[in-house]
């Protein structure tokens, strides 16, 4: 996905394209939500997953990795502490 920026003046060219992994576990749906929200407003590559169809090596390739859960007394999710782990 890619987000079209408006700026003052020229845009620089770029020739770096940033790879992003957001990683979420959603319970009823609101965490899904707000991590397709912020795939969708990060410049570059995105790839927007639940953590359950995650493979953890996919983290060592990204340049910005983003993990969104729900707290459940004052914690992650068991998905998101095993992907973490």
């Amino acid at each position: 996905m890619v987000r079209a920026w408006q700026v003052d003046g020229p845009r620089p060219e770029r020739t770096w394209r940033m790879k992003t992994l957001v990683v979420y576990d959603s319970v009823y749906g609101n965490t899904a939500k707000i991590a397709d929200a912020i795939g969708k407003a990060l410049p570059g590559e995105v790839e927007v997953c639940q953590v359950g169809a995650v493979d953890p090596s996919a983290v060592d390739g990204v340049d910005l990795l983003v993990i969104g859960s729900p707290t459940y007394g004052g914690g992650p999710t068991e998905g998101i502490r095993d992907l973490l782990a």
